[in-house]
Order: structure tokens, then sequence, then C-alpha cells
């Protein structure tokens, strides 16, 4: 996959548009992200290589959506700024991401590896600010010197919920939230797929550092996919009460 001289440069600014999100370009007349500059980077060389023609009906659906965008922003329901961030981001992203797919092969699996040393390392970034918040020195905790749409944030039982590079700890915990899975298999398992038994329990007390609403829902959804893939998910009726007080536990504290 991304044969080449320049293939890993590639490689890392592929993903680099998934775990760096908290840079943007310009804000006014909508916020352009350092990963829409890596997209348009990038695009028209992929898409010389591959064509679009299997998903004609997706781009009928983005043409939908982005009239139906324009309708709004007409109508004062909606604002240009906002509609243009979340549309070109949604839509350039799908565009990417597929031909990326088309690129490697459809070699799933590596580029899933790929994505997992990628949540690692944000991990491990994740708990140098989580120490260095601990410890009280800026430079280790706050990274709004580099990231300029980043922030810390305050709040979760040691004062900080772990947001590592991204702008927010929502947009941590669900990028990191298919890697979570990976390493409670590992342990359920006694498995090492990728990551080693302390890597994968570095990865899931990260994930609770996050402080998060949304990854706390992630792992409800993993626990059903765990019943699932087990074959017991008659079983997780059973457990549906117990697993709500739980969530409501873990989500107000």
């Amino acid at each position: 996959m991304f044969e080449g001289k320049y293939s890993k440069l590639i490689i890392f600014l592929v993903y680099f548009t998934i775990f760096v999100n908290s840079v943007t370009l310009f804000t006014t007349p909508f916020e352009f992200y350092l990963g829409y500059f890596i997209y348009l980077m990038l695009l028209p060389g992929l898409l010389m290589r591959h064509s679009l023609k299997n998903i004609s009906l997706v781009l009928l659906f983005f043409l939908f959506l982005f009239a139906n965008g324009l309708l709004h922003i007409f109508l004062g329901t909606n604002t240009s700024a906002y509609f243009f961030k979340i549309f070109l981001g949604t839509f350039f992203s799908y565009i990417f991401y597929y031909v990326v797919i088309v690129e490697s092969g459809y070699d799933i699996e590596k580029l899933f590896q790929y994505y997992l040393r990628g949540v690692y390392i944000v991990c491990i970034i994740g708990y140098i600010q989580f120490i260095g918040f601990q410890i009280r020195i800026p430079a280790l905790y706050d990274y709004g010197w580099l990231l300029n749409k980043w922030g810390v944030v305050a709040g979760g039982n040691f004062g900080i919920r772990i947001n590592s590079v991204f702008s927010e700890p929502s947009f941590f915990s669900i990028t990191i939230s298919s890697a979570v899975f990976v390493a409670v298999c590992n342990i359920l398992t006694k498995q090492n797929y990728y990551y080693t038994k302390l890597q994968s329990i570095l990865i899931i007390g990260i994930y609770f550092l996050s402080f998060s609403g949304v990854g706390y829902i992630g792992i409800f959804i993993i626990a059903i996919l765990l019943f699932i893939n087990y074959g017991l998910l008659r079983y997780f009726i059973v457990f549906i009460p117990i697993v709500i007080v739980i969530f409501s536990l873990v989500y107000q504290n």
C-alpha cells in the first residue's frame, strides 16, 4: 500500500488528519482545519489513480445536503460558518478516507494497525498531560502554545479531563474507542493483538481519565459487542439494570 518514494510521508499525513484536529489555519468565513489542507493536498493525486464511480449515489446525497444547507442559511436558521465547518469536514473526510482504503488495496487490517500505533502515541501524550498537571508544570499539560484550537479542560476527579492533542476530551475518547475495545479484548482473552497487556491497561486507563460522557457510552457499546462476540447476548438482558446503574454512577462522577 502507498508504494513509492513518499509512501511513509503520505501515511503519516493520512493519520495526522485523524489524530490532530486542534489546529485551524483560519476561522473566517468558516473554520479551516489543518486536516482540510492535507485533504486538498493529497486528494488530487489519489483521485487520479482511482475512480469514484462506485460512490456516485453518495455524491448525490452530499449534493442534497449541500442544497439543504444553503436553504437553511437563506432562511436564517443556520449560519454559513457553522454549516460549511460541518459539511466540508464531513464531505472531504468521507471522500478522502474512501480513496485511502482503495489505495491500500482494501488492506483494512494494516490500516487498523497504523491506527492502533497512533492511538498509543496520543495516549502516552495524555499521560504526560495528566502527570504534568499533577506536578504543576504548564509546559507538560497545556499545549495551547502549539495547537491554536485547544485548551485545558478542568474537571474530573483529578482536576483535569485528559484530551491529549485533541480539542476536547470527547474527541479524544471517541477517536481511541476502537483501540480501547482491542485493549479490553486483549485483557479478557489474555491475547496480545498488537498491544501488550501493559499497553492495553494504559490505554483503558487514559480512556477513563478523559471523564467524557461520550466515552462512557463507548464502554456500554464495548460491553454489547463483547456479549455478541462471545455468544452471550441473551445474558446481557439480565445485566442491563446493573449496567445502567454503573453507567449512571460513572457518568455522575
